[in-house]
């Protein structure tokens, strides 16, 4: 797409094997209306935008090869899972770039043990949020790691910053 591409009604959803979206002068959903995904068992995402990122995935695990967003304080990329959100990146490769990161794990996990979720907030302003069901691995791959909130209902947390400090936003 040149543009944004959102969703046209409320039950609107993409089901594929592998998703690649690209809105090269916009946002692929928002915050108030994230476009509703369905990837197939061992599907991936690769999604690029301007601006905003704002996917839902309706069942399942979102494995996300990329989903890289627009760079400034005022753009979000915003995910949500039913399931686990696992890195799918190449190795040292970021999953996730934007201004600010959420992440949403209804009943599963972000990242795991062996490969956590490789992160980019590339704005200096630019915080992260995430929760799940079971445990976080999230590492900073640039600068510092502000965090806005995290929270780990049913496991534990493991963050890094590769090459910067691990920071209370909310300070």
């Amino acid at each position: 797409s040149g543009t944004s591409i959102n969703s046209v009604g409320a039950n609107a959803q993409v089901i594929a094997q592998n998703l690649v979206m690209n809105a090269t002068a916009g946002s692929i959903g928002s915050v108030l209306a994230p476009l509703k995904i369905d990837l197939q068992t061992a599907g991936t995402l690769t999604a690029n935008a301007t601006n905003n990122i704002a996917l839902w995935e309706q069942t399942g695990d979102l494995n996300v090869v990329r989903a890289y967003g627009g760079a400034s304080d005022t753009d979000t990329v915003w995910l949500k899972s039913d399931g686990d959100i696992v890195n799918g990146a190449v190795i040292n490769t970021d999953a996730v770039r934007g201004g600010n990161i959420q992440l949403l794990s209804d009943n599963g996990a972000i990242g795991t043990g062996a490969k956590a979720m490789l992160i980019n907030t590339t704005s200096t302003a630019g915080d992260v949020s995430a929760a799940a069901d079971s445990d976080i691995y999230l590492t900073e791959r640039t600068g510092d790691l502000r965090i806005q909130d995290i929270s780990a209902l049913a496991g534990n947390v493991t963050l890094t910053a590769l090459n910067g400090s691990i920071t209370d936003s909310n300070a």
